[in-house]
């Protein structure tokens, strides 16, 4: 009788433990599983709005000066004018860049009346990039015209970017820097909404000043850049010329306003919002858009290999307290699914912030992380250090309560 009392005390005293050392690792699981739930939502979703425009008129001269989360873009529409080439064009851009790294965009249409991909132009470090769309009945292309070594440090360069059908001419300072062929016609590139320092689809956004921007329906010959080259450097504005078929005409000389003024005309003004902003923000952009032109850069692998470990921690953590919660073979799924739907959520909610990028590149490594997080938490030999970390941190949160205790009875309010 004695004996039996005595095991059953023992028996209670060791399930009382039992439930003791349960409650301090779900305790521990769900602090470590909150912890990296609320860095995957800030590193994912900062700085959760929309920042302001960083955009500033220019104190000693005409132009505009861009930072990043900085943009200015057009309400009304560039339209092609009735009986006029759709294939030519031309785009003068006097830049001052603040940094020769990365790649940016600093000036786009969006693809609101174009036929495919709208025209855009983009530093890529010291190269400036001309992305131009062509095609014909069978097939359609992106065209990448470059002229390299284009950007030197922070000093002024006048660009200028003719459009032709089968053609494209880049000059940089009023001299031929680049001249390449098209393998299919490119109609209605000036064409859209126009975007200043940012893409319309993207929150890539350029650093840098614009001094000045002019554009054309019309193809100017090498003696024509040459004058606008000296007249922009000299009078800042292009040399007065019918022929040329002016459309737009930006001389930046406001100084203050929310509104950069179309010379030429005022339906095409420049908006600078309070808030900076994306036109076009995808939601989900499939996964094969960044292999369009070819393998990636080491930027993209190194942006998955991020979100991949990321959301390790979040598998291992969220199966762990789900397995002191419930314990079960199938969890596993369960876990992955989880992660699936968070991934989904973020991607949504990055696609409301103009600052983030919603993906589905993201979507499949996110949930790829929290399935490796989730097999390394049954692997046998895993799950055994961790349980060891896990009583020694049971044992210094246990310690931590206990002196706050002692801290409060010492020194009570």
């Amino acid at each position: 009788m004695k004996q039996g009392l005595t095991r059953l005390a023992q028996d209670t005293a060791n399930q009382r433990l039992t439930a003791c050392v349960r409650k301090e690792r779900i305790w521990v699981s769900s602090c470590l599983l909150g912890v990296t739930l609320s860095i995957i939502l800030i590193a994912g979703l900062w700085p959760f709005c929309a920042p302001p425009n960083r955009v500033k008129w220019l104190v000693d001269r005409n132009g505009l000066s861009f930072a990043r989360y900085g943009t200015a873009s057009t309400d009304g529409l560039f339209q092609q004018d009735a009986g006029s080439d759709e294939s030519s064009g031309t785009i003068e851009l006097w830049l001052s860049p603040k940094t020769v790294s990365g790649t940016h965009t600093i000036l786009a249409f969006d693809s609101s009346l174009h036929p495919g991909a709208p025209l855009s132009i983009v530093q890529a470090g010291q190269t400036f990039r001309v992305v131009r769309y062509n095609g014909d009945r069978e097939n359609q292309w992106t065209a990448f015209i470059e002229a390299q070594n284009a950007f030197h440090g922070h000093s002024n360069t006048f660009f200028t970017v003719v459009l032709r059908a089968h053609k494209t001419s880049i000059y940089v300072d009023g001299v031929a820097a680049q001249i390449s062929l098209l393998a299919g016609d490119s109609i209605q590139n000036l064409t859209g909404r126009l975007v200043l320092a940012a893409s319309p689809h993207a929150g890539n956004s350029w650093d840098g000043a614009i001094l000045g921007l002019a554009i054309y329906q019309s193809e100017l010959t090498a003696e024509q850049v040459a004058r606008d080259y000296s007249s922009w450097t000299h009078g800042e504005k292009p040399a007065l010329d019918p022929a040329k078929h002016e459309i737009a005409l930006y001389i930046f000389d406001e100084h203050s306003g929310r509104i950069a003024h179309n010379s030429l005309d005022a339906t095409t003004n420049l908006r600078l919002p309070e808030r900076y902003t994306v036109l076009d923000h995808p939601f989900l952009t499939p996964a094969w858009i960044p292999f369009r032109f070819g393998p990636p850069g080491w930027d993209y692998w190194e942006d998955d290999l991020i979100n991949v470990a990321g959301f390790i921690p979040f598998g291992f953590f969220l199966l762990n307290f789900l397995s002191l919660m419930r314990p079960g073979r199938a969890l596993i799924v369960l876990v992955i699914a989880i992660g699936f739907a968070l991934s989904f959520v973020i991607e949504t909610l990055q696609w409301l912030l103009p600052t983030r990028d919603s993906g589905m590149t993201d979507l499949i490594t996110n949930t790829i992380g929290t399935a490796v997080g989730a097999v390394l938490y049954r692997s046998p030999h895993l799950n055994r250090v961790w349980r060891q970390a896990e009583s020694c941190l049971a044992t210094v949160s246990k310690c931590a309560v206990g002196f706050c205790r002692i801290q409060d009875e010492r020194y009570p309010n």
